[in-house]
């Protein structure tokens, strides 16, 4: 069906076709690449720069967190006031309240001056021994003696790091007493120089100072940051509902896995980066919406289809005057040729250009002017051709009477015994009687009974010194050929030709077959024609003369019915005889 339409539609819809195939569909496929190359960039640059503010967060947080873990080792150097280090006087065992006093007075000074002092996020300090000794300072709450640090959820991650800093978020923990405020933990098993354990020192900080880290990072107004300890605990970043809390936790479960999936919260869409950092353990989440990378593109988006649609409109529009420009010359063309095709040849295609349409458009005019010769020529052909027949006709004796009388006269001569003009008279009426027919064709034949009866005649005037000699083959014999064309060039022969007072005189007829046509030949053998005379006799073939019955006559008929290519020619030398060559085409009777 498409190749129908394509095959009956106009050449303007052909071109019209061929341009959005061409140009405006490989425009759409360019600029859709170009949208979609442009979209990964875009992508490509913000997931780049999420992932360059998690590498700078978990930066800063691995030098905050590396702070506290120096600051976890400071009970292994000597304190400067009582010269022995904290481990030494943390491994003693209280023996009474008064000790127990003292210690927790020692710890609390400590803690100030060694570690607090200088780091306002750090709240807290506390030792438990590996002989269940407690000693340390909280600014609100404390831990009640008795408590065993292997309770707690965190303890299983710290007593793993065998001697490394763990970073948890303990929260409030329910072994603080009084405790009203979140705290994360630093802490670090202590061992002695033989490698045993001491006990566990823990540093307990407020939450400001991470949530100051995250703070500063700058992060734009929709993204969300999730920061999580090895517990996968959030540090943090706050969720809003059950079912956000329920998907972040999901994702930090699955880890590295999580990175570059899109997720839903609060009916916005995210695309999740994942961090990790090998120091601290800590691992985070970046949550970029997707309405950041949709601004973006859909500028550029609506930018390129407006380019499209523009370009596409004007360079569709110049087509299209391009096309009319091209197809309406062709067009008046065609009404042209439709008014030829009713019989109007008085058209004139304007010619204003000379590309190829301006020279079809000359060739045209050629043509029509050609064609109003032809038929020009054609008419006048066939009133040439009607006078000739009207002129033949006239020559001709119809009556049926004369062709009677002279049977009558015939008979006479037989009964007197008079043969000579009975055979005459058989002859003429012979001859009558073949004219009588009146059709333009006969076969070649034909013509020849009909010479041979005027030959016959010419014989008996001439007292049998006219020789005639006729051979044409029997394939020459069957073909068509125009009525009386052979008797008035044997009569220009005879009458114009010879000379039988001087003895013996020929006429020879011959006939050849070629390719296509066939030639008949008349041939004498008497006085020739002089050049002077052939001259004249060239002239008078030439020139049209309506009321000839002799070889003009011939040779006009010869041209109305079979056209240029055929017709008559005279050889002949002065002295030596002439030869008329006829040229008809091949018709079969």
């Amino acid at each position: 069906m498409l190749k129908t339409y394509w095959f009956n539609a106009s050449l303007q819809k052909k071109l019209v076709m061929t341009y959005l195939c061409l140009v405006i569909v490989p425009i759409i496929i360019f600029s859709c690449v170009v949208y979609r190359a442009y979209s990964n960039s875009i992508q490509s640059s913000v997931n780049e720069y999420a992932n360059e503010t998690l590498r700078q967060i978990t930066l800063n947080m691995d030098t905050h967190l590396n702070t506290l873990a120096q600051l976890t080792l400071t009970p292994y150097f000597l304190e400067p006031y009582s010269r022995e280090d904290a481990l030494s006087i943390w491994g003693k065992v209280a023996q009474n309240l008064r000790e127990q006093s003292d210690l927790d007075k020692w710890t609390s000074d400590f803690a100030f001056n060694s570690i607090m002092k200088g780091h306002p996020e750090v709240v807290g300090v506390y030792f438990f021994g590996a002989r269940g000794q407690i000693y340390g300072h909280l600014n609100f709450g404390y831990v009640p003696e008795g408590y065993d640090i292997k309770q707690a959820p965190w303890y299983d991650y710290v007593n793993n790091a065998s001697g490394k800093p763990v970073f948890l978020n303990v929260g409030m923990p329910s072994f603080v007493v009084d405790g009203y405020e979140p705290m994360f933990a630093t802490a670090r098993q202590m061992y002695d120089a033989q490698r045993r354990l001491l006990g566990t020192f823990v540093i307990f900080t407020n939450m400001s100072r991470l949530n100051d880290i995250a703070e500063n990072a700058q992060l734009k107004h929709f993204d969300k940051l999730y920061i999580f300890d090895l517990q996968n605990r959030l540090i943090v970043g706050k969720t809003g509902n059950p079912e956000e809390n329920r998907i972040i936790a999901e994702l930090s479960q699955k880890g590295k896995e999580a990175a570059g999936q899109v997720v839903t919260l609060n009916k916005q869409t995210y695309r999740v980066t994942y961090g990790y950092s090998e120091f601290s353990q800590l691992h985070s989440l970046y949550l970029v919406p997707s309405i950041t990378l949709f601004k973006q593109q859909r500028f550029v988006f609506y930018l390129i289809l407006g380019f499209v649609i523009f370009s596409t409109m004007i360079s569709f529009l110049i087509f299209v005057w391009i096309a009319r420009r091209i197809t309406s010359p062709l067009k008046q063309l065609q009404l042209l040729m439709i008014d030829v095709e009713k019989g109007n040849f008085d058209v004139v295609y304007s010619v204003r250009t000379e590309d190829e349409i301006g020279r079809l458009g000359a060739s045209f005019n050629n043509m029509i002017s050609q064609m109003r010769r032809l038929v020009y020529e054609v008419y006048e052909a066939e009133l040439r051709k009607k006078q000739a027949d009207f002129t033949s006709l006239q020559h001709q004796i119809r009556p049926h009477f004369l062709y009677n009388v002279l049977e009558t006269i015939n008979m006479m001569a037989e009964i007197k015994g008079v043969h000579e003009i009975g055979d005459m008279i058989s002859s003429v009426g012979e001859l009558l009687r073949l004219s009588l027919h009146r059709n333009d064709y006969g076969t070649v034949g034909d013509e020849i009974r009909y010479v041979q009866s005027y030959l016959s005649i010419q014989q008996i005037f001439h007292k049998n010194s006219l020789q005639v000699s006729i051979k044409v083959p029997d394939e020459v014999l069957e073909l068509r050929c125009n009525k009386f064309i052979l008797q008035p060039i044997v009569e220009n022969a005879i009458l114009h030709g010879l000379d039988c007072e001087l003895g013996k005189q020929t006429i020879r007829i011959d006939g050849a077959l070629e390719e296509g046509r066939f030639r008949l030949y008349v041939t004498d053998d008497g006085r020739g024609i002089s050049e002077s005379r052939m001259r004249v006799i060239l002239e008078h073939l030439s020139v049209e003369h309506p009321e000839s019955i002799g070889l003009r006559n011939v040779l006009d008929r010869i041209h109305l019915y079979h056209g240029g290519r055929y017709g008559l020619r005279i050889c002949s030398m002065e002295g030596e005889g002439t030869t008329v060559q006829i040229t008809l085409p091949v018709l079969p009777a």
